[in-house]
This record gives structure tokens, sequence and C-alpha cells, in this order.
């Protein structure tokens, strides 16, 4: 059996929301939009010392060592697929996920439970948003200039459990300025809110 190592990382998920719509609006433009989408997030990954895990389709898997780094890297990557001039109005609505935990390395990549709710905390974003969980953001002494944090109350992470403490995460939503932010949106419901959430769950742009 191969020696196994577990560390500390900073876990970023990503996914274009409404892929198929896109796809039936772009047409045959559509694997061009893809390139461009996947060149704007290996680029801002690459910058900020990430490395790719994982790519099926639309969706990224990436691991950072530096919690910073992987916030830098999400607004980076926003903020490019904002500026970019996606013909027509074609533009990949993308959500970012990121959570830190211990994960253990393997052949095939990292795998662990912090993996999972990282991945469960992407889903809960919309398009254009960036998710973190309040682990990194404790971990994160600094946030970058011109960004702004709103707390989406503690949710439970589908699968992990009640009981469990690890499957009750308090999430923010991580914002760039007023150009970049979603408008008002409800989360997803799929995330319940714990009974004893003392935040509401509503995004405000």
């Amino acid at each position: 059996m191969e020696n196994q190592s577990t560390s500390t990382l900073t876990l970023m998920f990503t996914d274009i929301e409404g892929s198929t719509a896109l796809l039936r609006a772009a047409g045959d433009r559509y694997a061009d939009l893809l390139d461009r989408h996947r060149a704007i997030i290996r680029s801002a990954v690459a910058d900020h010392d990430g490395i790719e895990r994982d790519t099926q389709g639309d969706s990224f898997f990436m691991t950072f060592h530096n919690p910073s780094a992987a916030l830098a890297a999400a607004l980076t990557a926003q903020r490019l697929l904002f500026n970019e001039p996606w013909p027509d109005g074609l533009a990949p609505r993308v959500r970012i996920g990121l959570h830190l935990g211990e994960a253990t390395e393997t052949r095939e990549g990292p795998v662990g439970l912090a993996v999972h709710q990282a991945a469960r905390i992407a889903a809960s974003a919309h398009g254009g948003q960036i998710v973190l969980s309040d682990v990194v953001r404790l971990a994160t002494a600094q946030l970058p200039p011109d960004t702004s944090v709103t707390s989406l109350g503690q949710f439970r992470i589908r699968d992990v459990g009640w009981q469990r403490q690890s499957g009750r995460r308090r999430r923010h939503r991580l914002a760039v300025g007023r150009s970049l932010s979603a408008p008002a949106v409800d989360v997803p419901r799929r995330h319940q809110p714990l009974p004893n959430a003392r935040d509401h769950a509503r995004v405000r742009a």
C-alpha cells in the first residue's frame, strides 16, 4: 500500500450555473465559451499558486495551501469572467465555493469529508457568487480591498448529517464592490437553515 499523507488544504469547487441553458442558447459557440471559461479559471488559480486536481465538463476542483491565496484566486476569476467581452451576452455564470479542512492525498487526488463539504458549499452558490465557509473566513486575516462579506447563517450540509458538528457550517458570500454583486436572491432551498440560525439567509446586493 502506498504511503498516504494528510494535510490541511483550502478546497475550491467551481461550475457554471445553468450550463445546459447556456449550451442551448450558444449552440455551436458553446465549445469556444467553455474553453475561454476554462482558460480564465486556470489562469486565476495558477497566478495564486493553486493546483488543478480535477475537471469534468464545466466544473473544476482546485486546492491551495493558503486560504488567502484561494480567496484572491476566486476574486480574480470572477473579475475576469465579469469583464470578459462574451458574445451576444452569452456569459457563463460561474459559482465558486471555498472550504478549508483536512484531506488525504491519494493517487487519484485529495479525499476526505472536507472535500465533500467544499463541493456542497459550491453547489449552494448562485452564478457570479463566491461562497465560503466560516473556517475560510476565520483563517483569512485580511480581505482584499473593495470586498465585503455577507453572512448566510448556519446551514446543514447535505449527506453529512444533523448530529455531527462538522455538518454545521456558517457560510458567507464574498462580494467584489457593487458592480459584481449579484441581485438579492434567496439561498437555494435544498440547504435549509438550522433551527437556531441567527442570521437571515437572504443575500443582499
